[in-house]
């Protein structure tokens, strides 16, 4: 698997109380903006990936920025943004001896 830069959050529950953004609302539109920036997400997690080419970084600072300006971002608890390196990323096989179900991030380029 390639590199990747991945952008993972997590969800203030509570801030959707006197928001005009509704935490279901506030989700799909961070989730809309990471996508439009060419982010995919890693199935069963708030963590969104793309590759970790040429344009990575760019995208990395655009989703950002457009996120700072976005209403939705209220419903944030936390955000973090780090490189994923290749080589075992993905250490169920270790940790359980047996396969992950799925691909992490297969819906990228490899």
């Amino acid at each position: 698997m390639a590199s990747r830069w991945v952008i993972s959050y997590d969800i203030d529950t509570t801030a959707d109380q006197g928001n005009p953004a509704t935490l279901m609302s506030g989700v799909a539109g961070i989730r809309a903006c990471l996508a439009r920036h060419g982010f995919a997400p890693l199935p069963a997690l708030e963590a969104y990936a793309t590759l970790d080419d040429a344009g990575g970084r760019d995208r990395v600072h655009e989703a950002l920025h457009e996120l700072a300006s976005m209403p939705e971002r209220r419903v944030l608890r936390r955000m973090h943004v780090f490189r994923m390196e290749g080589a075992l990323n993905d250490v169920l096989p270790i940790v359980d001896q047996r396969p992950s179900d799925g691909e992490v991030g297969s819906t990228l380029e490899s």
